[in-house]
């Protein structure tokens, strides 16, 4: 009885924690918007070999931004950065979080030849930040309180979201015998279609051994510890370097940079505030 109890003054203390979700939701706008505008040539080879075409009733309905590319790539691009400029300029709102997750989804439809995690992470984040935003407030019946509590959850849920991906992808190498002896790294750092050719690594079979241990050890950790305000920031530190020597040795800009704004929502606006 008393663990149920401690559970639930853990989880109501996360819930009234005021986190910076409007910071954190915005910063991802900048993401996309920025990655809509670095892939706008990528996406005119693409429609070159896979059409925008529909041949259902439901999937024209589901899938109605694509029509736009029928007038050429950069209608879809030009509108969908209105939208998302628009978005950064504005409180966030439910109108401006459904379309923005409407393109998101879409776009990834489109691009699946060269689709990647990131983009599967973004648009679970984006769909989260359906339920977000407390803008119109609905006064109807005091409707404004179960916006409150819905927004928070969905806060919740974005922080349980990256938790889980750091647990799983650690649990999933901690059963895996390569990363268990290290020969997973050695793999990792000869991937041809991973992999930054300005920056290699040599690493000996102990060293391996040890990296491949400390990725382990830091993405399970990182589920348990990034819950305790006491360890929080070490734990934020370390992913930041974690994801920055990713992106420097592997080349996986988006997924690095989408996993670093993710730590926003986990920052009081309190702290912020007072810097």
């Amino acid at each position: 009885m008393e663990l149920i109890n401690q559970v639930d003054i853990g989880v109501k203390r996360v819930l009234l924690e005021d986190s910076r979700k409007e910071l954190f939701f915005k910063t991802l706008y900048l993401f996309v918007l920025i990655k809509l505008w670095v892939s706008w040539a990528t996406l005119e080879s693409i429609v070159e070999f896979v059409p925008a075409r529909e041949y259902s009733r439901v999937g024209l309905v589901l899938h109605a931004p694509l029509q736009l590319l029928n007038f050429g790539v950069s209608a879809f691009v030009v509108v969908f950065s209105l939208i998302l400029l628009t978005s950064l300029l504005v409180r966030i709102n439910y109108i401006s979080a459904f379309l923005i997750f409407w393109f998101s989804v879409c776009l990834s439809k489109f691009s699946f030849p060269v689709l990647n995690g990131a983009d599967l992470v973004l648009n679970l984040f984006l769909l989260i930040g359906l339920v977000i935003p407390t803008f119109p407030v609905l006064k109807w019946r005091g409707l404004v309180d179960y916006q409150k509590v819905v927004s928070a959850f969905g806060v919740l849920f974005v922080k349980v979201e990256i938790a889980l991906i750091y647990f799983l992808s650690g649990y999933d190498k901690l059963i895996t015998a390569s990363w268990r002896n290290g020969n997973a790294i050695f793999s990792v750092a000869n991937l041809d279609y991973f992999s930054n050719p300005n920056f290699s690594l040599q690493l000996s079979g102990l060293s391996a051994l040890v990296v491949a241990w400390i990725v382990i050890l830091f993405e399970i950790s990182f589920a348990f510890f990034i819950w305790f305000k006491k360890f929080r920031n070490y734990w934020l530190i370390a992913g930041v370097v974690f994801h920055l020597a990713i992106i420097v040795f592997m080349g996986l800009l988006d997924f690095g940079l989408i996993m670093i704004i993710s730590y926003l929502i986990f920052i009081p606006a309190k702290k912020l505030a007072s810097n």
